[in-house]
């Protein structure tokens, strides 16, 4: 089975081989296990035609699979969840049944993880009963799951806030996945005319706009250095990316303002802009008015 390899390092210096299945295990400390969500294994798993695996549903922790080739069937509580290529499946250890695999030969990667805030994320995105996240970026899952392999396995200085930190990189990913369409049409007229690169920029824009979101965050979540990407994205979309998120934002709070009762310092926020002035601003140099003046002629 081949290794990932991530920043020029290979793995060879702590595998640990099973048959089919090389794996590191984390041994989280108290601090990690008192603060941060934390890494308690991660491996990959070779899922050969047939296999039909029971797993020890004792076992406290949660269970992130990433199905890169093939697929699996997941049995939790006693209901089948097919997982794709390409797809996540993240479960409570205690409720997997087992896991089989009825078509060819299947890659499996996976982390073993636990922290106090996972619960209330299995609430809020329903998990228990859609286990799956198949609407996903599989450059950044990967990117992801590198990055964490290596801090696994080569345990450098404040490793384990550092696999917190891309814990919850992958969490937001998968938050990201489940957002709920806007009701706000895309600003790219022509959309399906932009690269794959521009097009994952502007799906990010569009479902995180909310969220405190850079340039240099955002070229790194679709694989481009930040002076090509925001290059490129002007050259397709028109404007710079940070004038699509801003323009994107007002068009979000456009909606707001006409649809709900909410004061503008509370919609300031909910489109991602924490300083209610400079909200103000940005909303008049976009629409020539103020928000107070654009809901008063909307209503």
């Amino acid at each position: 089975m081949k290794t990932p390899h991530a920043r020029g390092v290979h793995f060879d210096e702590f595998w640990r081989r099973i048959p089919g299945n090389v794996e590191c295990l984390g041994y989280p400390g108290k601090l990690a296990i008192d603060i941060w969500e934390h890494v308690i294994g991660i491996g990959m798993s070779r899922c050969p035609r047939n296999m039909d695996k029971q797993l020890w549903n004792k076992r406290h922790g949660y269970l992130l699979h990433y199905v890169r080739k093939g697929e699996l069937l997941h049995v939790i509580s006693g209901k089948p969840h097919r997982v794709n290529a390409g797809c996540v499946c993240l479960m409570d250890y205690g409720r997997i049944q087992r896991v089989r695999n009825e078509k060819r030969a299947a890659d499996l990667w996976w982390v073993l993880l636990g922290g106090k805030n996972v619960p209330r994320l299995f609430s809020e995105l329903d998990i228990n009963r859609a286990p799956v996240f198949d609407q996903l970026n599989r450059g950044r899952i990967e990117a992801l799951f590198r990055e964490l392999w290596v801090l696994i396995g080569r345990k450098p200085p404040a490793y384990e806030a550092r696999a917190h930190v891309a814990l919850n990189a992958i969490f937001a990913e998968l938050i990201a996945s489940r957002a709920q369409p806007s009701k706000v049409p895309s600003l790219v007229p022509r959309r399906a005319q932009l690269s794959d690169k521009v097009r994952l920029a502007v799906l990010r824009f569009e479902r995180m706009y909310h969220t405190q979101l850079d340039l240099k965050g955002t070229a790194a979540a679709v694989g481009m250095d930040t002076w090509h990407f925001a290059r490129r994205f002007r050259r397709e979309a028109g404007m710079a990316p940070i004038q699509y998120l801003n323009r994107y934002r007002v068009e979000q709070a456009k909606h707001l303002l006409k649809t709900t009762a909410k004061p503008v310092h509370q919609i300031s926020p909910l489109v991602g802009i924490s300083d209610p002035d400079y909200f103000a601003r940005l909303f008049r140099k976009t629409t020539g008015e103020t928000p107070r003046t654009f809901r008063r002629k909307k209503r």
